[in-house]
């Protein structure tokens, strides 16, 4: 075989190899971890809880319709970790929260958790990176445990201040999937499809945008989501072959200098 046909051979098989689909990971993100996998951000409204695991990190936000004169309007609230359950949610319409109150014994159990009591609270979750979303746990529920989950794939409200739940899905957000009697301490099972977001959005049922409900008031706690990524890292094969088309280049090259010696 010629120098030449041979680096060609090499060639093609290195284009074959790198074309070879990206692997996929999955990753547990447990919002009840210690430091310094998980930390909090501030006590009032609009803090944090962010959880860094396999370098993805996912930051939490707590939000619940508490504001405008009929409390449609999405605004910040307190999300709360709670060990061993997962994260609630004290709304802005909690006695003596900047909403002014309204929501009757917000706070106060069982409504320390995120609830559809009065106002319809969700956990914000913002990936350093896009993900799939496949399941999440709860570590608490009381009443009910009915779940709605949004993702937002493209438009002009990645961030709900300001927007309405109902309005969610005409600037950018997707229903995802209604849960019906959501267990706890087993995760669930979201069967979003394809869909993948840095953006995620998750509540007790909001009917608002696609969530079933019933007479009975949801109260849980998020313990913990579950998600796959995708790796674009070389396979080794990938390397190997470019290690030898590389050497068959330099054949190539070296064989007529031979030819006129």
């Amino acid at each position: 075989m010629r120098p030449q046909t041979l680096a060609l051979g090499f060639s093609g098989l290195l284009a074959g190899a790198v074309a070879l689909p990206a692997s996929a990971a999955t990753t547990v993100w447990d919002f009840t971890a210690s430091s310094p996998t998980c930390s909090s951000s501030g006590s009032s409204d609009g803090n944090s809880r962010s959880c860094g695991v396999g370098g993805i990190t996912v930051t939490a936000t707590a939000w619940a319709n508490t504001g405008g004169a009929s409390n449609t309007t999405l605004q910040p609230g307190i999300v709360n970790v709670f060990a061993g359950s997962g994260l609630g949610v004290n709304n802005a319409d909690r006695s003596g929260g900047p909403g002014g109150g309204g929501d009757t014994d917000e706070g106060v159990v069982p409504e320390h958790a995120i609830d559809n009591d009065q106002r319809k609270d969700s956990i914000l979750l913002v990936f350093s990176t896009p993900v799939q979303l496949t399941q999440m746990e709860i570590g608490y529920a009381s009443g009910d445990s009915d779940m709605t989950v949004l993702a937002f794939t493209g438009g002009s409200c990645s961030s709900p201040a300001g927007q309405t739940y109902s309005g969610l899905t005409g600037c950018g957000w997707t229903f995802v999937r209604n849960l019906s009697n959501v267990p706890v301490d087993s995760f669930t099972s979201i069967s979003n499809g394809s869909t993948s977001s840095q953006y995620w959005l998750i509540g007790t049922a909001i009917s608002d945008v696609g969530g079933s409900t019933d007479s009975t008031s949801d109260h849980v706690k998020l313990l913990a989501v579950k998600g796959d990524t995708t790796s674009t890292v070389p396979e080794p094969m990938t390397l190997l072959l470019l290690g030898f088309a590389f050497a068959a280049a330099a054949y190539s090259r070296r064989s007529p200098e031979r030819a006129n010696g």
